[in-house]
């Protein structure tokens, strides 16, 4: 019981931190300029990557345990969706000073899909 109350509190923190950075954060951003845009993005990319993939790898193995130890689908259920998740691509160069040859159109693009 212990393990699914702890799957559920990593979920809520996982899809509260991604619904967050959808609806607020990302918006706001995308209303910059395009250097403003990619300074901002970067770093904020930089800090948010491991945060969120923490929530779902210990969401994921707690609902696993929890599966495990109670023999109940819906506690699979949980950390198969987590697990579905795609993690996104490196399209964007983050060492500065470098463009990749990128163009500010295909940059803004690759920024959006995020």
């Amino acid at each position: 019981m212990v393990f699914s109350l702890a799957a559920l509190v990593f979920a809520t923190l996982f899809t509260g931190a991604a619904l967050y950075i959808s609806l607020v954060e990302h918006p706001a951003r995308l209303g910059l300029d395009n250097g403003p845009l990619l300074a901002q993005w970067q770093p904020s990319y930089k800090r948010a990557l491991p945060i969120q993939a923490g929530l779902a790898v210990l969401g994921g193995i707690a609902g696993l345990v929890a599966w495990y130890q109670m023999h109940d689908w819906q506690s699979l259920l949980g950390p198969l969706c987590q697990g579905s998740c795609p993690a996104p691509r490196d399209e964007l160069s983050f060492s500065e000073g470098r463009d990749g040859g990128m163009s500010w159109r295909t940059r803004r693009s690759a920024v959006r899909r995020f």
